[in-house]
């Protein structure tokens, strides 16, 4: 789909495109994949709602969609880095800056880069900023889609420009100019992805603009933890999983109103003069299910 609807380009968390029209998108793919079920199956209607009970499960497992505030901080900061600006990040960019003339100094880097040309139709894996890109390192240093076949032009291609870009330190060639690798932070679906190059030497508080990393990281709504305020959440978690299922076992019994009340503060051993608040504050606690 592209870059439609997306500022910055395709968000992990869906950029600023509402929730509702997500959902729309979603329903016309499942409806037509649903018709050229039917066409390909031969089974009609029956093939259809097997399809649509399926595609039914899978919205039921989506979480909802993040804030409009994370969908905006992290939409604004792919924006800015869409064409590979990190500046914002770096508290000393002299050191980026050094490291980057003396690499365009580099003769035998411009030499190798002029043989893999002649090799090979480079025009063709440029995008449309003539940026060549070598293949991503992923979380945990997974490599997948790496596998290698001599015959086949883009495989070769891209082991030869794999192993340029892993020699003198590169993201990838914009035309005829080399792209130094930068210190990188990136929100992803599933957390904060910080990349340091191995030839940065890393002064961890002078480098790095960390009130802006923490900033950026919690907008997806992270909760300040450590040892006192853990311990304090596990036991309003454990409070919340007592009240609610005292809560349930008053309404097997029949109870309701103030007597469904009192039942369930008389079991947790609440003062009779203590405010109704501290209850429904329990109960609205997600993620806690009563105790069986």
């Amino acid at each position: 789909m592209g870059d439609v609807g997306f500022p910055g380009g395709l968000a992990q968390f869906g950029g600023a495109v509402n929730f509702a029209g997500a959902f729309g998108i979603l329903f016309v793919l499942v409806f037509d994949a649903g018709r050229c079920f039917e066409a390909t199956s031969g089974r009609g209607g029956k093939s259809f709602g097997l399809l649509w009970v399926t595609m039914g499960l899978l919205l039921r497992m989506l979480d909802s969609p993040p804030p409009f505030e994370t969908q905006t901080a992290v939409a604004e900061f792919e924006l800015y880095v869409q064409s590979g600006r990190y500046e914002r990040l770096l508290r000393q960019p002299e050191k980026f800056e050094e490291q980057e003339k003396a690499l365009l100094a580099e003769q035998e880097l411009g030499r190798a880069w002029e043989e893999i040309k002649r090799r090979f139709a480079t025009e063709q894996y440029r995008n449309s900023r003539g940026v060549i890109r070598r293949r991503m390192a992923q979380e945990r240093n997974f490599r997948d889609g790496w596998e290698f076949d001599w015959a086949d032009d883009r495989r070769r291609f891209e082991l030869f420009f794999d192993a340029m870009c892993y020699r003198w330190k590169l993201y990838g060639m914009e035309g005829d100019r080399p792209l130094l690798l930068k210190v990188s932070v990136n929100p992803t679906a599933h957390g904060t992805m910080i990349v340091i190059p191995r030839h940065w030497s890393l002064d961890p508080h002078r480098d790095l603009d960390w009130t802006f990393i923490g900033k950026l990281h919690r907008s997806r709504g992270t909760r300040k933890q450590g040892p006192k305020l853990s311990a304090a959440r596990m036991e309003r978690m454990e409070e919340a999983r007592l009240a609610k299922g005292f809560w349930e076992e008053a309404k097997r019994k029949g109870l309701s109103g103030e007597a469904r009340y009192n039942y369930v503060r008389e079991q947790m051993g609440r003062d009779a003069r203590m405010d109704p608040k501290w209850l429904r504050r329990l109960l609205r606690q997600k993620g806690v299910a009563g105790r069986k």
